[in-house]
């Protein structure tokens, strides 16, 4: 009998005591026999690590002593860094990265490897999948009636874009829900690794595959995406959402000559930013701005534009003294 592609499930956390035990769960549930797990916790200060010790046994037990491996760093170095460090230790065939507050459902990698293995054109595969809140725990128990949950829905209402000509719709928006991808490993030989410069790591990276290759969609539901304050990949907290359009703007700078109606989304964001900007009050975030500005010629509009002059004069601290009178 022809042996099955060997899988790396890569697993970063911080700060996740309270969903670690969902993900490890979900990775005792597949029925696929030949993977390798590689779990890392980023020194997180709740005990995330001591959390999903409990686990490391029966994972072993599962899938094999040298197929499982449990690292805690005693300093934290950050999501890509990390990922970069996992995904050039790990030895499979295909590469799955979840963040520690997301789960996969029964079936999930089984599901993966069937479909990649039927098109080996697909260099990096996503599927359909839930999302929900900080209730949503292992194991969801009936798919079929998740949108009827009103904290828990389907990621995609109708199946999603496939191919190779997908670079200037994802360039537009990322519509690629991380948890639910795999990629083969010969893809990041060609492709490079995670940009460590780009705050939205996965962005940057199916936007260099949709360049050089094809990518695939299977809409079947595969995992559970949780939606939370502390998420790694999703969160409402002022400096977070600075940090995702700060991101975004770079994504838009990089591929700016790539794409025909960049100029128009670069603006775009930019508006967004500086409205955000302006609330928060963050002057490393308004640097940041201007320098963008200036480097790609960007026109400013409306109400954006005072905004921007405003700074442009260096009255931050004008700008402080006026929204403090506000509150």
């Amino acid at each position: 009998m022809e042996k099955l592609p060997l899988v790396s499930i890569i697993i970063i956390s911080y700060n996740q005591k309270a969903y670690i035990r969902d993900c490890m769960e979900g990775l005792l549930a597949q029925n696929y026999q030949n993977m390798e797990i590689l779990y890392l916790d980023d020194c997180s200060p709740d005990h995330t690590y001591e959390e999903a010790s409990l686990y490391e046994s029966r994972l072993k037990k599962k899938y094999g002593n040298n197929q499982v491996r449990f690292i805690q760093n005693q300093e934290n170095k950050g999501l890509i860094k990390n990922l970069n460090r996992l995904v050039e230790e790990s030895k499979g065939s295909y590469v799955k990265f979840m963040s520690a507050d997301d789960f996969m459902l029964e079936g999930a990698i089984d599901r993966l490897v069937a479909c990649m293995e039927a098109h080996s054109e697909y260099d990096l595969l996503y599927t359909n999948g839930i999302y929900g809140d900080d209730h949503v725990h292992f194991p969801v128990e009936d798919i079929r009636l998740v949108n009827t949950a009103p904290s828990v829905k389907k990621l995609y209402d109708k199946p999603q874009a496939s191919g190779k000509d997908l670079f200037e719709q994802l360039y537009k928006k990322d519509f690629i829900a991380a948890p639910t991808v795999m990629v083969r490993r010969e893809v990041y030989e060609r492709c490079g690794m995670y940009d460590e410069r780009i705050g939205v790591e996965d962005w940057d990276f199916y936007l260099r595959i949709a360049e050089q290759g094809c990518i695939g969609y299977l809409d079947e539901t595969t995992v559970m995406y949780r939606f939370t304050d502390e998420s790694l990949s999703h969160s409402n907290h002022p400096l977070r959402r600075v940090n995702m359009q700060k991101s975004t703007l770079l994504i838009r700078e990089k591929y700016k000559d790539k794409v025909q109606r960049s100029q128009e989304l670069i603006e775009e964001s930019l508006n967004d930013a500086f409205q955000d900007a302006v609330h928060i009050g963050n002057q490393e975030y308004f640097v940041f701005l201007r320098e963008y500005v200036e480097r790609n010629s960007v026109r400013i509009s409306g109400k954006n534009r005072a905004r921007y002059l405003l700074y442009r004069l260096y009255a931050f601290k004008i700008l402080e003294f006026f929204r403090g009178c506000l509150r």
